[in-house]
């Protein structure tokens, strides 16, 4: 990334500045860190840290959709590069976005298709830098293909792919999903989506709640269905 990346302390002092990060490791379930090298950050100025004071990573790339609030565990110097072990603190940005997009970017597919499971948030993480909240629909019809729509995050990823197109963004639960809708919504022109292979989604999703299993209730699909019908035109073909 050629852009500049800031740094500052809580009180909003200027740290320094560094052209490049790299995602080089999650390690939140065992060590409750991620592991990032700040590229070009001076060696000098990784004195001025901290573990008790939070920091912030401002950045103009990606209309500042990428700033995080972050703490530091610790810093290693190797080959004259800084490695960050941080805790991030807030911000819609998810690990591994930036890998992803360095990789599909340019990509003009169904990128999360080829992903696993446990990388489609971070996808969703990449939609929302890359398109952000958009309110602007430059299509009569929105196409759902159920046969992508294997569980309930990769129904956010087809989402987000019909209404813009590969990192389309349009909310990573169904009550932000409402909230763009709404934003969109023109009551003389309502949305069509055409919504495909409508059967064999409600049946992946169904055979995919594993991660539901404590909600016996919950409908996703159905939940899904009442946000489209209320905001656009909806059709569900088997």
């Amino acid at each position: 990334m050629s852009e500049y990346f800031e740094v500052y302390d809580a009180k909003n002092n200027h740290i320094s500045s560094f052209h490049g990060l790299i995602e080089c490791g999650d390690f939140s379930d065992i060590g409750g860190f991620y592991l990032y090298a700040f590229v070009g950050f001076p060696l000098d100025k990784t004195t001025y840290f901290d573990s008790d004071t939070h920091y912030l990573l401002k950045t103009k790339r990606y209309d500042g959709r990428l700033d995080f609030e972050f703490s530091v565990i610790g810093i290693n110097i190797i080959n004259q590069v800084a490695y960050f072990r941080i805790l991030k603190r807030n911000g819609m940005y998810t690990f591994g976005a930036l890998t992803l997009l360095s990789v599909y970017e340019k990509a003009d597919r169904r990128v999360f298709i080829e992903i696993k499971k446990q990388c489609k948030f971070a996808y969703l993480s990449a939609s929302y830098l890359v398109s952000g909240f958009k309110k602007n629909l430059n299509k009569n019809e929105i196409i759902l293909d159920g046969k992508y729509i294997i569980d309930t995050d990769s129904f956010f990823c087809e989402l987000g792919y019909g209404f813009f197109g590969t990192f389309g963004y349009m909310g990573w639960n169904l009550n932000a999903v409402a909230d763009m809708l709404n934003d969109m919504y023109q009551i003389d022109n309502p949305i069509k989506i055409k919504w495909v292979n409508f059967e064999q989604s409600k049946l992946m999703i169904a055979n995919s709640r594993s991660d539901l299993s404590n909600f016996p209730d919950y409908d996703f699909i159905e939940w899904a269905k009442d946000v489209l019908q209320k905001y656009c035109d909806l059709s569900c073909v088997p």
